[in-house]
């Protein structure tokens, strides 16, 4: 029986993020064969991929999504591709940022920032008798899920959120 050597942990990591592999896609399907593949070698009792069917939302880079926050005038408009932070993600293409966990449509409302849109963040908004309700919030990336931004938002009362790198 085969073990899992520590010291190929980096390579296998840098295997797993050497490129976007958003789920659904192409490497997104080698990735999940290539794990299958090492676990074989690792002498797993039984590795097995499945298949399933779900809906997933994509970036359209025929109409990308735009933020553009109103103040009167334009004081803000979000960008749809990040800047790198590094000269890998420089020479490696990147997904284009959207907003997949919101409804689709138009949206005119007042913002409210809430930092990393965690439950305490809402709390202490509404200790300072900050309302989110019927408003778009902008959260900082990290922290928690994506999604549950989101669910922490729409719990508040908001519209809709949108999350980014600030």
């Amino acid at each position: 029986a085969s073990v899992i050597d520590p010291s190929k942990i980096r390579e296998y990591h840098t295997e797993l993020t050497r490129s976007t592999h958003l789920a659904g896609s192409r490497r997104n399907n080698q990735l999940a064969q290539y794990i299958a593949n090492k676990f074989h070698g690792f002498a797993f009792d039984s590795v097995e991929l499945k298949n399933y069917s779900v809906r997933l939302p994509y970036p359209d880079e025929d109409k990308p999504n735009v933020v553009k926050l109103f103040n009167g005038a334009v004081n803000h408009t979000c960008r749809n591709i990040e800047i790198p932070l590094n000269d890998f993600e420089n020479n490696n293409p990147t997904t284009p940022l959207f907003n997949a966990h919101s409804k689709p449509g138009t949206v005119k409302a007042s913002y409210v920032y809430v930092n990393y849109a965690q439950k305490a963040d809402f709390k202490l908004l509404q200790d300072h008798n900050i309302t989110v309700e019927d408003k778009v919030v902008l959260a900082r990336y990290g922290k928690i899920f994506r999604g549950n931004k989101v669910e922490n938002a729409a719990e508040a009362g908001a519209w809709q959120s949108s999350c980014s790198r600030i």
